[in-house]
């Protein structure tokens, strides 16, 4: 009997350590449910031993969540708890924002995950990422070799300036050796400004002033680099000059209209005014980086740019509209008024004009494979630049010149109309001594049966309009000997157009001389130089 009480106190002891057992893993199965059973800690784009190359100016995402072995129940959300999460780089902790979250269900597992933003350091190498999130720990070793980045911040490809105000182009790069940092406009180096933050070393924040390279119309803007991996980068940014809102006739160009969020607005769009320039369509890029503080962040949305073509001369009104709602009546943001104009011919080489700056006197445009000559009388106080068809020395090719001629100048000419003057005085014929007169007229008998010409016909004044301003232009004829042998020489004779503008402190002359067979040929390039012309005094 004694052996059955103490058999019977042994089962009910076992009992009641199981039931204790039992209702311990029921309040166990009930702390789990209300902790959301967070079954294992997942790390989504990482994995050990991965080389990690890609970023986002220098920070990379990864996606860390929890999974739950069980799916709850139907129709209810699952709710991911709030607790800490802390992501340690070698051992030390580092700041992460939540760039996006995702929660759902996948067969019988849930999850919950955060797009996380981490920056990795400064320096290529080995890194230990830890991950800490609700009491629970993933360490994953990786191997990190950023890549550089370049990219201009406010400005996209083929986009218009309009107006004279100083162009300042922006830009950044990541991961790149900053000795190593080139730039360039139009073919010419140009010294950019760089500064890094005291946090973000690996991120460097530039612009550039290209100031007179500038030229009218397309323009290119280059940054090369080595980054720190030791390859080459480069980027570069075509973009379209026009400082006095005049667009050359055949040009295309964007427009940036503005960012538009992807659901909830604002919308832009642009409409013309004008049958000089037509809107050929509105396309979408992605939106430029941009600095907030001392982040570098990606905006969401859009990029809304329009693309514009002229067409014909004359006039036009581009106007950015803007809508905060689709059912919204849109309200005017901005205003651009362009005036078409017969751009520069394409010359019989293939080329176009190209843009040249005098300082603080002028501006034009001459042809590109011409041979140039910057101020070929600076010691008579005459500044300019001359344009040879062939080389100086061939008096019989095509030449144009823009000049300035100071009040002192030594040109014997103290205004634009003793210029004019002179030119007219130059085809006037002059007395001359018998002997000399006589061994002239003879020289030139002689040269009329060798090779027959035409008389020049007689020069011509006309009053003109250049850049806004009262002028004259002066056309003339003249002739040069060329050689042909050794003792024979032809005789060609040239056209000479010389428009002549007033200026402050003295005038401007705006010169083209060729072959007369060829004048009507060369008509519209010599207009094409007036048209490009802009004085600056």
């Amino acid at each position: 009997m004694k052996n059955e009480i103490v058999h019977l106190c042994a089962l009910s002891c076992a009992f009641i350590v199981a039931f204790l057992l039992l209702c311990g893993d029921v309040g166990a199965a009930d702390n789990a449910r209300d902790r959301g059973r967070p079954v294992q800690l997942v790390v989504r784009n990482i994995s050990p031993g991965q080389d990690i190359t890609d970023h986002e100016w220098g920070v990379v995402r990864m996606e860390v969540g929890v999974e739950k072995r069980r799916a709850p129940d139907v129709g209810k959300k699952l709710k991911s708890k709030r607790s800490p999460l802390r992501v340690k780089v070698d051992g030390r902790e580092v700041s992460c924002y939540v760039m996006g979250s995702d929660t759902g269900y996948e067969g019988k597992n849930a999850y919950a995950y955060r797009t996380l933003g981490v920056r990795l350091g400064t320096q290529p190498g080995p890194r230990t990422i830890t991950i800490l999130y609700d009491n629970l720990v993933r360490t994953i070793p990786v191997n990190y070799r950023p890549s550089g980045q370049i990219e201009f911040t406010e400005f996209y490809d083929h986009q218009a300036i309009f107006g004279k105000k100083p162009v300042s182009i922006r830009w950044l790069g990541c991961y790149l050796l900053r000795e190593s940092v080139k730039a360039s406009v139009n073919g010419e180096p140009v010294s950019p400004d760089m500064a890094a933050s005291v946090d973000m070393q690996e991120i460097l924040d530039g612009s550039i002033s290209p100031g007179e390279r500038l030229r009218i119309g397309a323009n290119s803007v280059k940054i090369e680099a080595v980054d720190i991996m030791g390859t080459k980068r480069e980027k570069e940014l075509v973009l379209h000059y026009y400082p006095d809102n005049r667009v050359p006739l055949g040009d295309a160009f964007a427009l940036n209209l503005g960012v538009e969020e992807s659901k909830s607005g604002p919308f832009y769009d642009a409409v013309v005014e004008g049958g000089s320039l037509v809107k050929k369509r509105e396309f979408n890029m992605p939106p430029k980086p941009e600095r907030i503080g001392s982040e570098t962040v990606m905006p969401q949305g859009k990029a809304v740019l329009g693309w514009f073509e002229a067409v014909d001369r004359g006039e036009s009104v581009i106007t950015t509209r803007q809508k905060q709602y689709s059912t919204d009546v849109p309200r005017e943001v901005g205003k651009a008024r362009l005036i078409v104009y017969a751009g520069p011919p394409r010359l019989k080489t293939g080329q176009h004009l190209e843009a040249y700056t005098a300082e603080t006197l002028f501006r034009c445009a001459l042809p590109e494979a011409w041979q140039k000559v910057r101020d070929p009388d600076r010691d008579r106080k005459v500044y300019g630049v001359a344009a040879y068809q062939t080389s100086r020395e061939d008096k019989s090719a095509m030449r144009a010149f823009v000049e300035f001629y100071a009040s002192d100048s030594q040109a014997g000419s103290l205004t634009a109309d003793d210029y004019v003057e002179r030119l007219l005085q130059a085809e006037r014929p002059k007395e001359q001594p018998a002997a000399v007169a006589w061994a002239v007229k003879a020289f030139r008998g002689v040269l009329e049966r060798v090779q027959p010409g035409r008389a020049p016909a007689a020069p011509r004044v006309v009053a003109t309009t250049v850049a806004g301003r009262q002028g004259k232009t002066v056309e003339r004829e003249t002739s040069v000997l060329t050689r042909q042998k050794l003792v024979l020489f032809k005789r060609l004779s040239l056209a000479e157009k010389f428009v002549v503008v007033p200026a402050d402190a003295g005038f401007y002359v705006i010169g083209f001389s060729g072959p007369v067979t060829d004048a009507e040929e060369n008509k519209d390039l010599f207009e094409a130089i007036i048209d490009s012309f802009q004085p600056l005094r």
